[in-house]
């Protein structure tokens, strides 16, 4: 493969930038615009002080660092500029080094470099992407635990589990002579089955959980026009985004301010007063508001607590019932007047005082099932490929369960388990049927 060049460190003024070159001859290559050792013969893994040069003319005094394969992020030859961080030096520098035999790296080139080396599984690279991209703690923490526990070691010990399950069964069919090897019948296999799909199943809604945190989420704040919709956006975000006066439908489209709260990052849309119009802008708002309804993970609907209900509210509301919502009930400076049985989740508070905000972030926590969530020990999976390989292994342990509870023979239920392993499989790139031909041999020494 061609060298390959780019800047590894943010291109912005800073104490220094990193310059990192990787391909069969980028060792040599460097050496041709470095003064000082010959960084061909330096050792491995050193740092070598010199300067960058253009011809006769010094470009910069750096620190050049040398890897050879395998042992470096790509498994090939690495070389990594330390120069003054300036980005006018790093662009010059770079310049420079692409008039070399290199060409400059495709976005994620490196990381694709070290999958096909095999230095890095798909589930690896994705994991160090999760720390780069981290936009809140607990994304960071979430990301952080993958490396203690990651997506091979969770999946491999579901596997090493199901296989188990899968060899004794066969055993017992094909090689009924080994008399010491328990039956598999299907009153001892359900609470095997149960219990497996618990694991699974703790998994699954501990990845689920992890990506709201990971990725945020769409909050929609709705309601009628003037109840405080743009004052609540201002005092959750702490700034003033949006336009607040007393006359109805000032906000005539969606206002978007992205926040963190409680670890969680919140992507807070504050949308056009619903209610009938014939200002052709408004209406535009208006519709777009009930689009955000749609899209958004949780509708914060927002009322005037200090009146009652009017006829459209109450169509709103119906409308925002089906979905992870919150009623809101702003204006507690003022007597308290709404009727409260309309609602399932609500919360008080006044945006006007700004008092009351915590209420609203522990409900939000809880409405999405959150408020638990320990980041630091959940048994999350990152990628969304990796968590439906999941689901489609519990589905298949599902119809399992099923024909056990029909009745149907161990044999003919195998069939079944045989391909949750091969879905479980396909995560790691494995293949099964090698795998489950040693574990019979090795568990239960066939032909001794």
């Amino acid at each position: 493969m061609n060298n390959i060049a780019a800047i590894a460190t943010g291109l912005s003024a800073a104490g220094i930038s990193i310059i990192r070159i990787s391909g069969e001859t980028s060792i040599s290559e460097v050496n041709k615009i470095f003064k000082g050792q010959d960084l061909t013969t330096v050792k491995p893994n050193t740092l070598n002080y010199g300067h960058i040069v253009d011809g006769d003319q010094v470009i910069d005094e750096v620190l050049v660092g040398i890897m050879h394969n395998p042992r470096s992020f790509t498994g090939e030859d690495v070389v990594e500029i330390n120069c003054h961080g300036g980005m006018l030096i790093t662009e010059r520098i770079l310049k420079l080094v692409l008039t070399l035999d290199v060409e400059v790296a495709e976005p994620g080139e490196f990381s694709k470099r070290a999958f096909l080396n095999g230095k890095k599984s798909l589930s690896e690279v994705s994991q160090t992407m999760e720390l780069i991209e981290a936009k809140n703690e607990t994304a960071l923490n979430l990301a952080i635990n993958t490396f203690s526990n990651p997506t091979n070691k969770l999946v491999e010990g579901l596997r090493s589990k199901l296989m188990d399950i899968i060899s004794v069964i066969e055993v017992s069919i094909d090689y009924p002579e080994y008399d010491d090897i328990e039956e598999m019948t299907n009153e001892k296999l359900l609470p095997k089955i149960d219990l497996f799909q618990s694991e699974i199943s703790a998994i699954i809604e501990d990845s689920k959980r992890g990506a709201l945190f990971k990725n945020g989420i769409d909050v929609a704040i709705v309601g009628s026009p003037n109840v405080g919709k743009s004052s609540l956006l201002n005092y959750m975000s702490r700034e003033n985004r949006a336009i607040v006066t007393d006359i109805a439908g000032t906000t005539r489209d969606v206002v978007e301010t992205e926040i963190n709260m409680k670890g969680l990052t919140l992507n807070l849309l504050d949308t056009a007063g619903i209610r009938e119009t014939e200002d052709v802008v408004e209406k535009i708002g208006v519709e777009k508001s009930r689009e955000q309804i749609e899209l958004a993970k949780l509708v914060l609907f927002v009322v005037d607590s200090s009146r009652q209900l009017t006829p459209e509210e109450i169509e709103l509301y119906e409308l925002v019932s089906n979905k992870n919502h919150i009623v809101i009930l702003n204006k507690t400076d003022l007597e308290l007047q709404v009727d409260t049985t309309h609602f399932e989740n609500f919360i008080s508070l006044s945006a006007l005082n700004q008092s009351g905000i915590e209420n609203l972030e522990h409900k939000i926590l809880e409405v999405l099932d959150l408020d638990n969530f320990d980041s630091q020990n959940a048994k999350y999976i990152n990628r969304i490929q990796d968590v439906q390989k999941l689901e489609k292994t519990k589905m298949l342990l599902d119809e399992v369960r099923e024909q056990i509870e029909f009745g149907m023979p161990v044999d003919t239920v195998e069939i079944d388990l045989k391909d949750a392993l091969f879905s479980l499989g396909e995560i790691l790139g494995i293949e099964v049927k090698n795998d489950l031909l040693n574990e019979l041999f090795s568990r239960f020494c066939l032909g001794k």
